[in-house]
C-alpha cells in the first residue's frame, strides 16, 4: 500500500483528482496506523468471505507459520475475489469515468475489467521484483541463463553455477508451460462468465498495457532484460525523518555501539515462531552486550522511523521489498532471514550487492540456530564492506538521474494522451515464428555450412571449395525450388523466385520450418497463376485456413471443366475427389463431365498402382466417390454410350 500511495500522492500534487481501490484481505495488517493520503476518495473493500471470517488468509499455511521454511504459493488464492470486487468497482468507475488506471499486475483481472469498462489508458504497477508473469506479454524475455526465478530463485542469483541453471531453466520452463497457463485457467473463465465469450483474450489487453511502473531501482535489481515500457520509480516511496517515541528513542539513543532492529513485517506474527527460536535469538542477542535490539513484535509504522536514526547499526529483516528499499534509502546492512514469496529473492539480491548476510530460516528451527545468528550479526556489524557498500548504494539511490516522481508523473500524463503504446512492446515469439525467434534457421544454416566446410583437409575450407566428401544434409520432403526460395526470403527477404509454379510447396516448406510472413506471401499468388490448384486446396484444409480453402473452391467451380482435363486433377487424393465432385456449384457442361473426370481419375490411379484398368479396380480406385456422380442426370443415351455400352462400371 506504500508504494501505490506514494503514487497517489505524487500524481496529487501534479494536481490530478485521484481514486485508491483497496482490497483488504488481512485484518492484521488492518490495525496498522493508517497513512493519510491526499487523494480524491478513498474506495476500501473487504470480500464477503473476509467479512463473515470463512476466509483468513493468516490461517492459510504459510502465513500462519512463516517460519516453517515451507515454500508459498503466490497464485492460487488470488482469484477469488474476483467476481465481487468487479461488480463494485465497475459501478464506481463508470460514474466517474476516469481517464487512466493504474493497477497493480498480480494478476491480470484488473485490467479486464478496466477495458470493459472503456478506461483508455491503462497503466500497470508492481511493487515486487520484476519476474516472467508479468514482463510476459511485453515480449521481454526472461533468460534462464542469468535471470534467476523471482519464487524459487537461486542461491547464486545472477551467477549460477551448471545445476543452479538446469534447476532455473526448468522452473522458467514451468512457469512458462504450465503456471501461466494455471493462472489464466483461473482467470478467464471468471472474465468470459461476467463479460461474455468474444471478450478479448487476457494476453492482448495484457499487451496493450501502455507502461509498467515498478518499485525498483536499476542499481539495485539483479541484472536483466528489460524494455523502454518498464519505469523504473524506486524511492518514491518518501520517509521524511520523524521523531521517535520517547521510551524507544530513549534506548536508541543511549545505546553504546548502536542499536539493530529486528522486524519481520506484516504478515508474519511473532507467536507463530516457536519458543526453541526464539531462545535462539534472544540467546545470540546476548553475544553482543554493547549492542542495543529492539523486536518489532507489534504491527506498527516505527520501521521507518528506526531506520532513518544515525545510531542503528543493522537490520535483522524478512527482507520484504518494501524493508530492503527503507534499509539501502537509509544506508543499513541488513541480516537477512527471508519467509515466503520473493522474499528469498531479495535477500540474493541484497547478498549479491554485498549489503546482506543471509541465513535460512529452515536451519534456525535446529541445533546450531543460535551460533549462526551470531555468525551472521558479527558479520553484519564487524565487517565494514557491508556499511560501505549499503552506504555507497544508497549515495547512488538518492543521485539517479531524472527523480521517480519526475518520471512517474510525466509519463502517466504522456500515456494519458496517447493511449496505448505498443511501439514499446518487444516482438512476440509468435509474431516471428519459433525458429526466427530463437535464431534457430541460422544455426541450422551455420551447422550445415560447418559440416560441409569445417574441414579444411576434407572440404577445401580455405579456398571455399567443397569436396565430394561433404557430408550431403538432405530435406527430402520440400522441393528444391522451394526451399531456395525459402533461404532467399530468410536471409535477404527476396521474393523474385515465388511464383505460381512454386507458391504452394513455398507454402508448405514455411508452414513446415514455421515462417507465417512467407507462408503469408505464399498466398498472395493470384489463384489463375497456380500450377496446381488442387494442391493449394488440399493444403488450405490441411493448415484450416478456412477463407483461402474457399476462394480455391469458388476458382474449382468456374473452371471445373478445364480443370478435369489437366494433369493436376489425377495428383489429387480419393478425399479431395469426394468433396469436389460433391459439390452442386461446379460449372461443367453436364453430369457427362464429371463421370469422364472420375473415370479418368480412376484409370490413372490403377495405373499408378500398376494393376489393369478393369471395372472392379475402377470402382475400387473411386470407392466413396462414385456415390458423387449423379447418374439419374444423365440422358438415355449418354448412358447407354457412355456407360452401358463400354460396360465400364456394370
Amino acid at each position: 500500500m506504500q508504494f501505490m500511495g506514494s503514487i497517489a500522492d505524487t500524481l496529487v500534487g501534479a494536481g490530478h483528482d485521484v481514486h485508491i481501490f483497496r482490497v483488504s484481505m488481512n485484518k492484521r495488517a488492518e490495525t496498522l496506523p493508517k497513512e493519510v493520503f491526499n487523494v480524491t476518495n478513498f474506495h476500501n473493500f473487504v470480500p464477503n468471505f473476509v467479512q463473515t471470517g470463512k476466509f483468513d488468509i493468516n490461517q492459510m499455511d504459510n502465513f500462519k507459520e512463516p517460519f516453517d521454511g515451507k515454500s508459498f504459493n503466490t497464485f492460487l488464492f488470488q482469484t477469488n475475489i474476483i467476481e465481487q470486487f468487479g461488480k463494485i468497482t465497475s459501478e464506481i468507475c463508470r460514474a466517474e469515468q476516469f481517464d487512466v488506471v493504474l493497477a497493480e499486475l498480480y494478476n491480470q483481472c484488473p485490467m479486464a475489467l478496466f477495458h470493459r469498462i472503456g478506461v483508455k489508458t491503462k497503466l500497470g504497477t508492481l511493487a515486487l521484483p520484476l519476474y516472467q508473469t508479468v514482463v510476459r506479454p511485453f515480449g521481454i524475455p526472461t533468460l534462464s541463463s542469468y535471470v534467476t526465478n523471482l519464487f524459487t530463485p537461486m542461491n547464486g542469483g545472477h551467477k549460477m553455477n551448471f545445476v543452479e541453471r538446469f534447476v532455473n531453466f526448468v522452473n522458467d520452463l514451468y512457469d512458462w508451460l504450465y503456471l501461466n497457463n494455471l493462472i489464466a485457467s483461473y482467470e478467464e473463465p471468471v472474465i468470459a462468465e461476467a463479460f461474455g465469450q468474444n471478450f478479448p483474450p487476457l494476453k492482448q489487453i495484457m499487451r496493450n498495457v501502455s507502461l509498467l511502473f515498478t518499485n525498483s531501482n536499476q542499481f539495485f535489481e539483479m541484472p536483466r532484460p528489460i524494455s523502454n515500457k518498464i519505469i523504473n520509480i524506486g524511492g518514491i516511496v518518501e520517509m521524511k525523518v520523524k521523531e521517535l517515541e520517547p521510551g524507544i528513542k530513549a534506548i536508541v539513543d543511549n545505546s553504546l555501539d548502536g542499536t539493530v532492529i529486528v522486524s519481520f513485517g506484516t504478515f508474519a506474527d511473532i507467536n507463530s515462531m516457536k519458543r526453541e527460536m526464539k531462545m535462539a535469538f534472544l540467546e545470540a542477542f546476548a553475544h553482543f552486550p554493547n549492542y542495543e535490539f529492539i523486536w518489532k513484535v507489534e504491527l506498527s509504522d516505527e520501521d521507518a522511523k528506526l531506520l532513518m536514526h544515525p545510531k542503528i547499526r543493522a537490520f535483522v529483516s524478512h527482507c520484504g521489498f518494501n524493508s530492503v528499499n527503507e534499509a539501502v534509502q537509509f544506508g543499513v546492512p541488513i541480516l537477512a532471514i527471508p519467509l515466503l514469496a520473493d522474499q528469498l529473492y531479495n535477500a540474493i539480491m541484497a547478498r549479491a550487492k554485498g549489503i546482506a548476510v543471509q541465513l535460512d530460516v529452515g536451519e534456525l528451527n535446529g541445533e546450531g540456530a543460535e551460533q549462526l545468528l551470531v555468525d551472521g550479526l558479527d558479520k553484519v556489524l564487524n565487517d565494514p564492506s557491508y556499511r560501505q557498500n549499503v552506504k555507497l548504494l544508497k549515495q547512488k539511490f538518492a543521485s539517479t538521474p531524472f527523480g521517480a516522481k519526475e518520471k512517474l508523473i510525466r509519463w502517466v500524463e504522456f500515456a494519458a494522451e496517447f493511449h496505448d503504446l505498443n511501439e514499446l512492446n518487444l516482438p512476440w515469439e509468435e509474431e516471428l515464428g519459433t525458429l526466427a525467434y530463437y535464431s534457430v534457421d541460422i544455426i541450422l544454416l551455420i551447422v550445415a555450412i560447418g559440416l560441409c566446410f569445417g574441414r579444411k583437409s576434407d572440404c577445401g575450407f580455405g579456398s571455399f571449395r567443397a569436396s565430394t566428401n561433404c557430408p550431403v544434409v538432405e530435406v527430402p520432403d520440400v522441393e528444391a525450388s522451394a526451399f531456395k526460395v525459402m533461404l532467399s526470403f530468410i536471409y535477404t527477404e527476396d521474393l523474385s523466385e515465388l511464383d505460381g509454379t512454386n507458391a504452394m510447396a513455398v507454402l508448405y516448406a514455411s508452414k513446415k520450418y514455421d515462417i507465417p510472413a512467407l507462408a503469408d506471401r505464399s498466398l498472395q499468388i493470384p489463384i489463375s497463376k497456380l500450377r496446381n490448384v488442387f494442391m493449394a486446396y488440399s493444403l488450405a484444409g490441411l493448415y484450416e485456413l478456412e477463407k483461402v480453402a474457399y476462394d480455391y473452391l469458388f476458382y474449382i467451380d468456374k473452371n471445373a471443366d478445364t480443370l478435369f482435363e489437366s494433369e493436376e486433377f489425377l495428383k489429387i487424393d480419393q478425399k479431395i475427389l469426394c468433396e469436389i465432385l460433391g459439390r452442386d456449384e461446379l460449372q461443367i457442361n453436364g453430369e457427362i463431365s464429371i463421370w469422364n473426370a472420375a473415370l479418368r481419375w480412376a484409370d490413372a490411379k490403377c495405373r499408378q498402382n500398376g494393376i489393369e484398368c478393369s471395372a472392379e479396380n475402377r470402382r475400387a480406385m473411386l470407392g466413396p466417390a462414385l456415390l458423387k456422380i449423379r447418374f439419374p442426370l444423365l440422358s438415355n443415351e449418354e448412358f447407354s454410350k457412355k456407360i452401358g455400352k463400354r460396360n465400364q462400371f456394370l
